[in-house]
């Protein structure tokens, strides 16, 4: 008590001499008065400057719905927007690929030729200004596709897929063998048929996808009743998981996918053939919240390569999210059921976001491997 008040004192007597003098007084630090008596001067600091000021997101008052494909907020019209799924052309020479950084998931399964195919499926495809390259359909994809009562986008394909879509009539756009679109709904980009070739270089953009979708009356929103058979939820209490901060899928010798954990975003980054797999749009590394290995039947249908892919069944796989990885299983009804995943007996809730799936070979499940 007695030091508190010799150092006011002297504070005092400072300031009423610099006054008197007519100096101006030097920057001290702001005293506290309302200090309790039993406080010790040494222990009182300043308080600290340019503290960092958290601003808190702007919530969007239209977004009232939440989304069927990432669990994030939406619009009632963007929840019941029909997406697309998109065939996408992933041999080496065909990086970059354009929009992929758009999909709100991606499908990657085995080709022929050890060489892997993407598919994705995008719900705000309407404003992409490029996508591609375009490449074939395989009749598991197409399957995958009705799964999500998506438009299928693809630029040919096998004698398989295109008795799936006639047989299910599924709505898709072709860019091969379709003759009642407009003429402009693909184009072949200069630049890609000089540097990757002509069969990597057919591309499309929303507007023109969305102009082949009214020529060919397709339906635009959700059938009645469907349902996704995904749940997201931000808060799920997964328990206890594996470690899993690197991921790496050895889908042959000609292609290793790896995905690594940034602490910083929680958020798995992939890499495809040693290097940064990128949206050559926008130079953006693929990102995901959710990456999930389900483990199917594979078998040689040709002399082409080409795959009998047991999408229709049940099987085992993995779930990675947060560095974790979890047992799960999946189960798929009909082609034009969704793909359902469960771990312990219950549907899976992934993170709200965007989910990488990998359909591998089950003989092979040793090629999956986490640390």
């Amino acid at each position: 008590m007695k030091k508190l008040r010799i150092f006011i004192t002297l504070l005092l007597l400072i300031f009423a001499f610099a006054s008197c003098s007519g100096e101006k007084t030097s920057i001290l630090p702001d005293v506290q008065t309302d200090v309790d008596e039993s406080t010790d001067v040494s222990d009182l600091t300043p308080p600290e400057e340019n503290e960092e000021i958290v601003e808190l997101p702007e919530i969007d008052p239209t977004k009232t719905e939440i989304s069927l494909t990432t669990g994030l907020p939406c619009t009632p019209d963007e929840k019941n927007e029909r997406p697309v799924a998109v065939m996408i052309n992933n041999i080496a020479v065909s990086h970059p690929q354009f929009s992929v950084s758009d999909a709100d998931i991606i499908y990657e399964c085995d080709a022929e030729g050890g060489i892997t195919r993407l598919m994705g499926i995008f719900s705000n495809w309407k404003n992409l200004d490029v996508i591609g390259s375009i490449r074939s359909a395989r009749d598991y994809f197409v399957s995958i596709a009705e799964g999500h009562d998506a438009i299928y986008v693809h630029a040919g394909g096998s004698d398989g897929a295109y008795e799936e879509i006639i047989y299910d009539d599924v709505d898709n756009i072709d860019g091969v063998n379709m003759y009642t679109i407009p003429e402009s709904t693909f184009y072949r980009d200069k630049d890609r048929i000089k540097n990757c070739g002509y069969e990597h270089s057919m591309m499309t953009t929303g507007s023109k996808l969305e102009k082949a979708v009214e020529v060919l009356k397709y339906r635009t929103q959700y059938k009645s009743g469907f349902e996704s058979g995904l749940n997201f939820n931000k808060d799920a209490l997964l328990g206890e998981g594996e470690k899993a901060e690197e991921i790496e899928i050895q889908h042959s010798s000609y292609i290793t996918v790896k995905f690594t954990y940034d602490k910083e975003t929680n958020k798995y980054l992939k890499y495809s053939y040693s290097k940064p797999h990128v949206d050559g749009k926008n130079d953006m590394q693929l990102t995901f919240d959710n990456v999930i290995v389900i483990f199917v039947s594979e078998k040689v249908l040709d002399s082409a390569g080409r795959l009998d892919v047991g999408i229709i069944g049940e099987g085992t796989g993995y779930y990675f999210a947060n560095s974790l990885c979890y047992d799960i299983t999946w189960s798929k009804k009909s082609d034009t059921s969704p793909i359902i995943y469960y771990i312990d007996g219950t549907p899976l809730e992934l993170l709200p976001g965007k989910t990488h799936v990998t359909l591998f070979n089950k003989k092979y499940s040793y090629n999956v491997t986490k640390k």
